[in-house]
This record gives C-alpha cells, sequence and structure tokens, in this order.
C-alpha cells in the first residue's frame, strides 16, 4: 500500500497544479467583464504555449542520467542553462500580450498575467531541479513540491474570489519561486562533489529542449492563431475549452508514460483501441457536462466548437499510446519527422481555415491535426520497416 501511495503522489501533485491552474482561470472568468475578461482569459490560454519555449530540456536531461552520475556540478550547470531558457517564456509572452491587449500595457490587470508567466517559469525550473529525486527512486519526495504549491495556490486563488480582488492571483508567483527556491537548497545538500565534467552537456540538453518543442508545437498551433487571428471575445471562449481539456490530457499522458517500458510486450494497435475508446467516452462525458463548464466559468462556449474539440481529444488519447511505442521502441528520430512534419501542416492548416470559415474552421482544425499525426506516423513506420523486411527475406 505504501508502495502504491508513494509511486501515485506524483500524479497527485500533477492533478493539484492542474486545478491550481483551472481556478485561476475561474477567477479570471467569475471577477473581470467585458473586454478585460476577454483579454486575461485569453491570455491565460496561451501561456501554456509560451512554456514550450522557455523549457530547454533540464528535466529530461537530468532523469536521463544514471544516479551515480549526479553531481553539484552538473546540478548547477543544468539549473544555469535552464534558467536563462526560462526567461526567454516570459519576454516572449510579454510582447505577445502587448499585441492583443486592447489598451496594450495601461489594459486593466495586464501584469497579473505577466506574473503568472513568471510563476510559469519558476515551476520549470522547478520541475528541473527535483528530477534528482525521481532517479534516486524517492518518488514522495519528487512529488510533495508540487503537492505544496498546488494547495497554496488553489487557497490564494480562493482568497482572491472571495474577496473579489484579480490582483490577488498575481501573487501566486511568490508561490512558484518559494517552490523553486525551496526545492533547489534541499536538493542541492544531498548531491555530491565531483571533479570530471559531464561532456557536451549543454548540447545534449538543447537537443532535448528542441526534441520536445517540436513535439508540443502542433498542439499549440489552434490556441495561437485564436489569440492572433479573432476576436477576444471568441478566443476567450477556445481558451476556456482547451484549458479543460489540457486539465483532461493528464489521464492518457500519465498512462502512456507508465505503459513505456512495458510497450513491448504489447500489442500496439489494441493498446492504441483502448486508449482511443476511452479517450470517447471522456469526450461524451465532457459534451454531456458542458452546460455545468459554461454555468461555472460564466462564458457561454456552443456546441459546434466544443464536439469537434472534445473529438481530437479522444484522438489524442490514442495518440499518446502512439508516442509510447514510438519512445518504447526507440524510434526517437521517427518520432521527431512525425511532430515536424504535423507541425507545418498544422501552420498552414489553421489559419486557412480560420480565414474560410472564422470559429467553426478552428474547431474543426484540432481533429484534423490529430487524424494527421496519427495517419503520418503510420506511414513514417510502413516506409522505414519495408528496407528491414526486404531484407529478412533475402
Amino acid at each position: 500500500m505504501k508502495r502504491l501511495l508513494r509511486l501515485g503522489a506524483p500524479t497527485v501533485g500533477t492533478v493539484l497544479l492542474r486545478l491550481a491552474q483551472l481556478t485561476v482561470l475561474l477567477a479570471f472568468a467569475r471577477l473581470t467583464e467585458g473586454e478585460t475578461q476577454h483579454f486575461l482569459v485569453t491570455g491565460f490560454g496561451v501561456l501554456a504555449s509560451f512554456a514550450i519555449i522557455s523549457d530547454a530540456g533540464g528535466a529530461p536531461f537530468l532523469l536521463s542520467l544514471r544516479p551515480e552520475r549526479h553531481s553539484l556540478q552538473t546540478f548547477g550547470r543544468v539549473l544555469a542553462l535552464q534558467g536563462g531558457f526560462a526567461l526567454l517564456g516570459p519576454v516572449a509572452f510579454f510582447g505577445f500580450a502587448i499585441l492583443i491587449a486592447p489598451d496594450g500595457i495601461a489594459t486593466p490587470h495586464f501584469f497579473v498575467l505577466i506574473a503568472l508567466s513568471l510563476a510559469q517559469a519558476f515551476d520549470t525550473m522547478a520541475r528541473t531541479a527535483k528530477s534528482p529525486w525521481l532517479v534516486q527512486r524517492r518518488d514522495h519526495l519528487f512529488a510533495f513540491p508540487d503537492i505544496l504549491n498546488g494547495l497554496f495556490k488553489m487557497a490564494l486563488v480562493g482568497l482572491a474570489l472571495l474577496v473579489g480582488s484579480v490582483d490577488l492571483v498575481a501573487a501566486v508567483m511568490l508561490v512558484s519561486a518559494i517552490a523553486f527556491i525551496g526545492t533547489f537548497l534541499v536538493v542541492r545538500r544531498g548531491l555530491p562533489e565531483q571533479t570530471e565534467r559531464e561532456p557536451k552537456l549543454a548540447r545534449r540538453v538543447l537537443e532535448i529542449g528542441v526534441t520536445g518543442m517540436l513535439s508540443s508545437a502542433y498542439s499549440q498551433t489552434p490556441m495561437l492563431f485564436a489569440a492572433g487571428m479573432l476576436p477576444l471575445e471568441v478566443s476567450a471562449v477556445f481558451a476556456v475549452t482547451y484549458r479543460i481539456v489540457q486539465a483532461l490530457e493528464l489521464l492518457p499522458a500519465t498512462a502512456t508514460v507508465q505503459l513505456i517500458p512495458r510497450f513491448r510486450s504489447l500489442d500496439a494497435r489494441r493498446v492504441w483501441m483502448l486508449f482511443t475508446g476511452v479517450g470517447v467516452i471522456l469526450a461524451v462525458v465532457l459534451i454531456l457536462a458542458w452546460p455545468i463548464v459554461t454555468e461555472v466559468f460564466t462564458i457561454e462556449v456552443p456546441l459546434e466548437y466544443v464536439v469537434p474539440i472534445a473529438l481530437a481529444f479522444a484522438l489524442k488519447c490514442g495518440n499518446y499510446s502512439v508516442v509510447a511505442y514510438l519512445l518504447s521502441s526507440e524510434k526517437v528520430r521517427q518520432r521527431l519527422v512525425v511532430t515536424v512534419l504535423t507541425g507545418i501542416f498544422a501552420v498552414i492548416l489553421v489559419p486557412s481555415l480560420i480565414l474560410a470559415a472564422g470559429p467553426r474552421g478552428l474547431a474543426l482544425s484540432a481533429p484534423i491535426i490529430e487524424v494527421v499525426f496519427l495517419a503520418t506516423t503510420i506511414i513514417i513506420l510502413r516506409t522505414t520497416m519495408r528496407p528491414l523486411r526486404r531484407k529478412g527475406s533475402e
């Protein structure tokens, strides 16, 4: 029982952080109205996209090292590299926010969003700082900062809702900063000195970061174009929808990560069918429960937008299992090719559909992108397997 609780602790921490994000969205929806509401909700909706460019790949790099390779020197160099890139997210978001803000910097509560982008950067740093704990199989310690972070943020946003102050939400940046600093100091104390430098560290870290950025780019394209091409009142509708769906994506994402070491002994098609089937069930539940979501967030989202995005979620559940298969089979290069091709397709498709059909076109782009991802994966795998089959038959 203790082992199950320890292994499940990281999932609990991630769930609490996602719930904290939804409470921030709820505060913006409940405590503001008109243009200010649309700006804050849309800005918060695209924050996740800017988190991608502020992640240098420090956490997965540290997770890939054997326990004996972890040292103070390696830890410090990775954190310094991650910290430099973490600043890119808030800087890029600041420029984007000025472009979409009704009155530029003078827009009410503008700097609340900037504070949230800084909080996001600190959260990225904290994920990197606590990585050695997971390598040491100390899952409960790995989860502890996220659990405290999520609980304190929800309490803070709850207080903001209670007193009716949106500006109080900006204080979540302090929670994230304290969580990072505390984690950094505690982890650092448990690492040994090491005179041997990790070879080609910067290049290896950045390779992982760029691969992750390209892998996530296609899924962020619709929301970025929504904020840039559609009126704020329309893009706010999509921001609410995407943020809620992203919270649900935690379930297949966590399950497929745990499947990676076991995938070799499983039937890939059956796993894909299972994940897609579960995704369809969750999508139906989401559609049926949507009137409640609309009531809670006070933003009317037409079902004609929700249904295609829910369908995309169902397909993405299956695609999570496809990515797990590629990683478990050590087909990292094929995964990169698939995501780059899908990303290029998404960048062309989304603005084209917005220009042709407006918001409906944007909603329809989501399931089309997931279908293209799956089809591209099948084509790439068949193309790479064909020479191997020929060689085996000779």
